[in-house]
């Protein structure tokens, strides 16, 4: 366990309030993020608003983002948008 942080037992992801407070602290030169769906639109998609947020704000410090995916995600949307096309480097 990390401490500040939740896990998630439907898929045993961690999802860190300690991000959410200090990601402005933080230059990550690269993120490895994984993804529900890619919507047609282009947006990258989870389930959960947490992991959403706390994606959203470490991409934002990140140098290069990669998203990892297969082709079960592309056409799939869920609840929550956490970044669109433009702003990922790699999938």
């Amino acid at each position: 366990m990390i401490m500040g942080s939740n896990r998630k037992k439907s898929s045993l992801r961690l999802v860190s309030v300690v991000i959410f407070i200090t990601a402005s602290l933080y230059y990550l030169p690269a993120i490895f993020l994984g993804v529900n769906g890619i919507s047609l639109k282009g947006e990258f998609t989870t389930a959960d608003v947490e992991e959403s947020l706390m994606k959203r704000a470490m991409l934002e410090h990140a140098n290069t983002v990669v998203v990892l995916s297969d082709h079960s995600k592309f056409n799939r949307q869920w609840f929550s948008v956490f970044a669109l096309a433009h702003e990922i480097d790699h999938l």
